[in-house]
């Protein structure tokens, strides 16, 4: 059925967009806590812990909205 395999994709896709928001995370994490004290108090530092913090925002949303959205999704390829 092209129903199901629309919704196994766009469950992959949100699974997906997760796992890629983790991995900049880690990454961006990664390159500030590479930086010396100087550049992590400049504010270049400054930007990335911003953008670290945004990230981590955006995976605490992600998470409590994604599982809501892939119950929903769920339901529906089941029902179809």
């Amino acid at each position: 059925n092209s129903a199901i395999v629309s919704l196994n994709k766009c469950i992959d896709a949100l699974d997906d967009a997760k796992r890629i928001i983790e991995e900049v995370k880690d990454e961006e994490t990664e390159s500030y806590e590479n930086l010396t004290e100087g550049l992590q108090n400049s504010s270049r530092g400054e930007a990335m812990q911003e953008a670290v913090q945004n990230l981590e925002e955006a995976l605490t949303a992600l998470d409590f909205d994604i599982e809501d959205v892939i119950a929903n999704v769920e339901a529906a390829r089941d029902a179809s």
